[in-house]
């Protein structure tokens, strides 16, 4: 196990909550085109726009050591978690069309609790039995959100559901590939891989020309998934999987906020007791993670 500093600590949860707040900004930017645009066109724009932020990680990288890394040392891996950062954005921007933004987040919030689970499975973390009941209240949460009848369930929540899967197993890959890859690296082949799925799905559905508005929005999705995305990276680098988990909760209220203040999406009772069954049992494994 990798032994992390108070300073690299600090600095991993600093980058953390940017990101969650840069994932906010851009899936708020999708809900407001979900309509308009298929989800492979945004999902190309996001991956296109998406260089920007890499660029500037680039030249930074450059000054700082004169050598930027290109080539993984774990190609597999990369490859494997470029698809799986795919699969996140296409099952969550494909929730956001059937779902309030608020709603989408509150399913999501599961991610953190899978994230700890996996990171058991896969990284050596320990876990007791007290861990184990708050995951399965946890996901009872969940379940009091999607309310899964024959009739309201929709494939909008599973999709969410999904999404927050591929979260978890995206977080436990990129820590094991902090460990070889630089963070540039691991950033550059996942964007690379999802640019390149993007163009597939796009010529399998029809292309709608974005006008100038539309097209200043799908950027703010690209540059605000990418840097989000590359301090994803830098954070798990940086700081424990179990130590910046319980951050991703701060998302559900952006979400709140945003979904309130430009669409005028209020939660209901059941979602706010859904979301904080599912914080709270978070919360609870996050604090008793033994490293």
């Amino acid at each position: 196990m990798k032994n992390f500093s108070g300073v690299s600590r600090q600095v991993g949860v600093l980058a953390y909550i940017l990101a969650i707040f840069l994932l906010a900004v851009m899936d708020s930017a999708v809900k407001w085109l979900g309509a308009s645009y298929p989800v492979g066109e945004m999902v190309l724009f996001r991956s296109f726009f998406g260089f920007i932020p890499l660029s500037v990680l680039y030249i930074i990288e450059q000054k700082r050591s004169g050598k930027v890394q290109m080539m993984p040392k774990r190609p597999f891996l990369q490859i494997v978690r470029g698809i799986v950062v795919t699969l996140i954005i296409i099952t969550f921007f494909w929730s956001l069309k059937g779902l309030a933004l608020a709603n989408a987040t509150a399913i999501s919030l599961v991610g953190p609790i899978l994230m700890v689970c996996l990171g058991v499975l896969f990284l050596g973390e320990r876990a007791g039995i007290g861990r184990w009941v708050a995951v399965l209240i946890g996901f009872g949460g969940v379940l009091l959100i999607i309310q899964p009848t024959q009739q309201s369930l929709s494939m909008a929540a599973l999709a969410a559901l999904a999404s927050a899967f591929f979260y978890a197993l995206a977080a436990i890959i990129t820590r094991r590939l902090s460990v070889t890859d630089s963070s540039f690296t691991t950033s550059l082949w996942s964007n690379v891989i999802l640019i390149s799925i993007a163009l597939g799905m796009t010529f399998a559905t029809n292309w709608i020309t974005p006008n100038g508005f539309d097209l200043m929005i799908l950027c703010i999705v690209g540059i605000a998934g990418g840097a989000s995305n590359i301090l994803f990276v830098i954070a798990f680098k940086l700081a424990e999987v179990s130590l910046v988990a319980a951050l991703d909760y701060t998302v559900f209220f952006w979400a709140v906020i945003f979904g309130a203040s430009i669409f005028g999406e209020f939660p209901t009772l059941v979602v706010w007791t859904g979301a904080g069954i599912v914080i709270l049992s978070g919360l609870y494994i996050a604090k008793t993670a033994k490293p």
